[in-house]
């Protein structure tokens, strides 16, 4: 199997890679990245140093994810799978109009120029795989989401349904499509977890808002290996939860966190001083989303940490 990363030198990438490697089906691994190098990515070379095989061939090619270029075309051409990750965090800034179509160009656009892209090859990819996210669904309250229900009409939820209608065009060229509405990725090198513990390491822990907003959290490694299973399995096509199958509340959420690290989840953020702090982008801490991974549920996905109490005994086992 021949794969095409996009993002593969981010949070979520590193523990793709890493997946990928684990698979003794998987023979090329291509990144393409915006810098062509990797040099100075700890993780990712952590990962190569780790699991590099012989048998599986590891390569950067640089690309430039608002053009089409004969290089990508090249780079896509004859491989199976492109399983797309780029994309700007939401958290990198603070929002103005700007930043907002910098998050677009990053998703949307980068999405548009690999269709394209496809389009131009000779023998095309058998799959396309793009992140999207939970946001889809909008603020839901205690709504159970599985993939059936309608999208939300905040900005990130009209992100992601323009995201996936981008990445949907490529079924135009006999590509299987898939998006995966990632939730709250835990890892101890990056996303929620790294910002939460150090607050609680401080004895300063808690939930934001009134903590009932539902919190669709997922460990880094089974978010990284449903992106591989939808890659693999002909069945899954179109959106899939890449969630946990058992969500919390923020505020069950930071109580497990402040069990598992002895410390108090006591110091409750305001939603208000968040949004002082943050700017627009604070909705997004307290938007409820209670997603189902119904579809990979159906198609038998395991779960490698299905619990909260299971992922948090793995990620604070890797804490220094």
């Amino acid at each position: 199997m021949k794969v095409v990363v996009t993002g593969g030198t981010g949070f979520v990438g590193c523990r793709l890679i890493n997946q990928l490697l684990l698979d003794p089906d998987v023979e090329l691994i291509r990144v393409l990245s915006r810098s062509g190098d990797y040099a100075n990515n700890r993780n990712l070379n952590e990962v190569l140093q780790t699991r590099k095989r012989a048998d599986c061939t590891f390569e950067v090619v640089k690309w430039d994810p608002q053009n089409v270029t004969d290089e990508l075309v090249s780079a896509l051409e004859g491989t199976d799978a492109i399983i797309h990750l780029a994309g700007t965090s939401i958290f990198q800034r603070r929002w103005n109009a700007s930043f907002k179509q910098e998050l677009v160009d990053s998703r949307v656009n980068s999405s548009r120029v690999l269709v394209f892209a496809i389009g131009k090859c000779t023998q095309r990819p058998k799959v396309f795989v793009s992140a999207s996210g939970i946001s889809y669904y909008g603020e839901s309250g205690d709504k159970e989401l599985d993939e059936s229900k309608e999208a939300g009409d905040d900005f990130l939820a009209k992100l992601s349904v323009d995201w996936e209608s981008e990445v949907a065009k490529a079924e135009e060229y006999g590509v299987r499509t898939c998006y995966a509405r990632i939730g709250i990725v835990l890892g101890p090198e990056g996303g929620a977890l790294l910002q939460m513990l150090p607050l609680f390491n401080w004895h300063i822990g808690g939930h934001v808002g009134t903590g009932k907003q539902w919190f669709p959290w997922i460990h880094a490694d089974d978010c990284a290996a449903a992106l591989l299973f939808a890659a693999k399995n002909s069945s899954v096509r179109g959106p899939f939860n890449d969630v946990s199958p058992n969500p919390v509340t923020m505020k069950e959420f930071c109580e497990k966190l402040g069990e598992a690290t002895n410390r108090w989840s006591w110091a409750h953020a305001p939603y208000f001083s968040v949004r002082l702090l943050l700017g627009e982008v604070a909705s997004a801490t307290t938007t409820s989303l209670r997603g189902i991974p119904k579809v990979l549920q159906d198609n038998a996905f395991q779960w490698k940490y299905p619990t909260l109490d299971e992922a948090l005994a793995d990620l604070l086992s890797h804490q220094t």
